[in-house]
């Protein structure tokens, strides 16, 4: 059987220990003659971590601290709950509702072939409309639009914006050649 004993060495041994002046067999200090300096006495190691475990269990037993313990975890999970939704929740501004919208509308006409100048008209108006909020700082519009070769883009005039407005002016260009053709087809 091996069990471990805990000492109480004093300072000058501990030094003259860690020096390699000492040796310790056991409880037992020898010079390196082995001649005898000390015994050392056998202490009791409290167990702290049993100590701690024994008064939780104690704690837990009594209801009140039951009761903060389920209010410190609602109260935790709540705010948790309240920050993932606040979060989640942007405010958009009108603008990019409308032109949300109109781009659904205007999708959704493209798939059932029910395209007409004001499903256009609208687009272009709720664009205009966010670009220029977007001009004060608030907003960031990104748009991808594809050239067509069938259709001479040369008649409608092409300004020179600058990278950011590239996109959305490239794109209401684009509806308004749509809407010409729609005005000159009807």
């Amino acid at each position: 059987m091996i069990t471990e004993v805990d000492f109480d060495i004093p300072q000058e041994i501990a030094e003259r220990l860690a020096a390699g002046e000492l040796i310790r067999w056991g409880g037992v200090v020898r010079n390196p003659a082995g001649r005898l300096v000390a015994h050392l006495k056998e202490i009791s190691a409290s167990k702290p971590n049993e100590d701690v475990v024994e008064a939780a269990a104690w704690m837990l037993k009594k209801p009140v601290v039951i009761a903060g313990l389920a209010t410190l975890t609602v109260v935790g999970t709540a705010t948790a709950a309240v920050a993932i939704v606040r979060k989640r929740k942007r405010v958009q501004p009108e603008c990019v509702k409308n032109y949300n919208d109109s781009l659904r509308a205007y999708i959704e006409a493209v798939r059932n072939q029910s395209l007409d100048a004001e499903i256009i008209d609208r687009l272009i108006a709720d664009l205009g409309a966010v670009k220029a909020y977007s001009e004060n700082g608030n907003i960031t519009v990104d748009f991808s639009v594809e050239q067509s070769d069938s259709i001479d883009l040369d008649e409608f005039p092409e300004s020179t914006p600058t990278s950011t407005d590239a996109p959305v002016v490239d794109l209401r260009r684009y509806l308004e050649v749509q809407r010409k053709l729609f005005n000159d087809a009807a």
